[in-house]
């Protein structure tokens, strides 16, 4: 066979070929139905309503009766405060509801849905007189879906249980539950715990003036439950703060209850909080599964939030300063202690202001070198009280420790403490003639090691 035999069978099978495909093309052209040929179920819209042209929305069966006026939607005879934006994002749903499909015309029975006896019924009326009434029944076998049926309309519809569900409004879903007022823990003025005998009252008070030998590090006192007032651990204080803070309701348990007794509200704590701005003032009963019940001072209704337990069963003891006399170095012209063989006498001198400001630190008359002399003084300062004397008050008696601060601070030249025998443990301190709370013995090692390490300019 010719070359140009070979090229021409093989173009004309290409040529076959291509017709071929040609042809397949053109079948499945015809036969496959273009876009606009096909068709999709439509959703079926149930509800068409303009959001803000209604006016009114009943439960018949719970009689709950929302009506909305001037200052937005409120229960109609009733005070309770409703939560705007949950109302407005409910109704949003109920005016623009979509069905998925239509179940059943028409149907001799609703047992099948629930629509006999409807587990929710709800009526919308607008300005205009226009009213919508919808009834919600069973959810689908798979439960994404309910049935749902529209007065004056035969057919049961299947549409999303998110929008089936917004047909069940209950009182309980839309009040407001934000009752509890914002604060910041730097704001609170006055905070108050109690309960019968038992009282914590803490306040801001600028005009403390051992705030001023504590180098400014609180900012409130404790009152009431020792005999004179205590600085407050800030930190932990704050801690408590956060307890009552971002409070919202969980459930509406009761707003005319018969009897508190049940919810431990009969003999409750109280729990105050007040800022510039505002005020908190709640009585707090049981807490169980994670929930306290609670109510408003002077207010019936009783409510749950979240569980406030630790922070109500909060002691005294808890907040307040553990130091025996936290004093800053600053403000100190001569420290003196005496106790178990020791004698220390300290004095710090200083000349000069500012820049030029130049201090020296003398024990028992010799020049001792700073960084030895500060850890004497820590040491010192650092006695911490490790409880309540279980007896207190107990009367003063002789002291076998004693700390003496001579002080350049106008109207307070003095601070002083001694500690007394209490028992092998423990010594009892003595401020100013009261004894409430116990130091352990063994602290005062720590400052006969510090005396013991001394060292001395040359």
């Amino acid at each position: 066979m010719s070359k140009n035999s070979k090229i021409l069978i093989v173009s004309g099978i290409v040529l076959l070929l291509l017709a071929g495909g040609y042809t397949i093309v053109r079948h499945v052209k015809k036969t496959s139905p273009s876009a606009s040929q096909t068709n999709f179920p439509e959703s079926i819209k149930l509800t068409s309503l303009e959001q803000d042209n209604v006016t009114r929305i009943e439960v018949p069966e719970s009689a709950l009766l929302l009506e909305k006026g001037e200052d937005g939607w409120a229960v109609s005879g009733a005070s309770f405060a409703i939560d705007q934006s949950s109302i407005q994002s409910i109704l949003w749903g109920l005016c623009n509801i979509y069905a998925e499909r239509i179940v059943e015309e028409a149907p001799e029975s609703l047992t099948d849905y629930g629509l006999d006896a409807p587990r929710a019924h709800i009526v919308l009326t607008t300005k205009d007189g226009e009213k919508v009434e919808l009834y919600a029944g069973n959810k689908s076998p798979s439960l994404s879906s309910m049935y749902v049926m529209k007065a004056g309309d035969p057919n049961v519809y299947l549409v999303s249980s998110y929008s089936g569900e917004r047909i069940g409004v209950t009182l309980a879903g839309i009040r407001d539950k934000k009752l509890f007022p914002a604060y910041e823990n730097t704001d609170v003025a006055r905070f108050r715990l109690q309960k019968g005998d038992s009282r914590i009252e803490i306040h801001q008070d600028v005009s403390v003036p051992q705030r001023a030998l504590a180098a400014n590090l609180y900012t409130s006192v404790l009152e009431g439950a020792y005999i004179k007032p205590v600085f407050v651990d800030t930190e932990k204080y704050y801690g408590l703060l956060d307890v009552f803070k971002n409070l919202t309701v969980i459930d509406f348990v009761e707003d005319a209850p018969v009897s508190l007794e049940p919810y431990g509200l009969d003999q409750p704590y109280e729990v105050y909080i007040q800022t510039n701005d505002i005020e908190l003032n709640i009585l707090a009963g049981n807490s169980a599964d994670g929930k306290t019940y609670i109510q408003f001072k002077n207010d019936r209704a009783v409510y749950t939030i979240k569980d406030i337990a630790p922070g109500l069963q909060t002691k005294p003891f808890d907040l307040i300063s553990k130091f025996a006399l936290i004093i800053n170095i600053d403000t100190v012209n001569t420290l003196n202690f005496r106790g178990e063989g020791m004698t220390v006498n300290a004095e710090v001198k200083r000349r000069g202001e500012g820049d030029e400001k130049e201090e020296q630190y003398f024990i028992n008359g010799r020049r001792a070198v700073e960084k030895n002399f500060k850890a004497l003084y820590q040491a010192i300062i650092g006695l911490i009280i490790d409880a309540e004397a279980p007896d207190r008050p107990i009367n003063a008696g002789l002291g076998e420790v004693f700390v003496d601060y001579r002080l350049n601070v106008p109207g307070m030249p003095r601070a002083q403490f001694e500690l007394m025998p209490y028992n092998r443990d423990f010594y009892a301190l003595n401020n100013g003639g009261i004894v409430e709370f116990l130091i352990s013995r063994p602290q005062i090692n720590e400052i006969r090691k510090a005396l013991d390490n001394m060292a001395y300019e040359e």
